[in-house]
């Protein structure tokens, strides 16, 4: 089963975040996060969930994307 954190930069009117999918792209996690937030704090965020990246981040059309296990 692959996880994956999507890094969601583009969305009308709202703020960027982080939203962990499960291996069939069902919603696990969906995490405001500041619009200052800074990209050293992304993986502090995705920790704190419960989560951690275990690739680099891909960029996407909407933001980015890595796979992540439990933490």
């Amino acid at each position: 089963m692959t996880n994956t954190a999507h890094l969601l930069t583009v969305s009308a009117g709202r703020a960027p975040r982080i939203v962990v999918c499960d291996d069939q792209g069902a919603p696990i996690t969906d995490v405001p996060l500041s619009s200052t937030c800074h990209s050293n704090h992304v993986d502090r965020n995705l920790r704190v969930t419960g989560w951690r990246r275990s690739a680099e981040w891909a960029i996407t059309k909407d933001g980015w994307l890595a796979p992540v296990v439990p933490s």
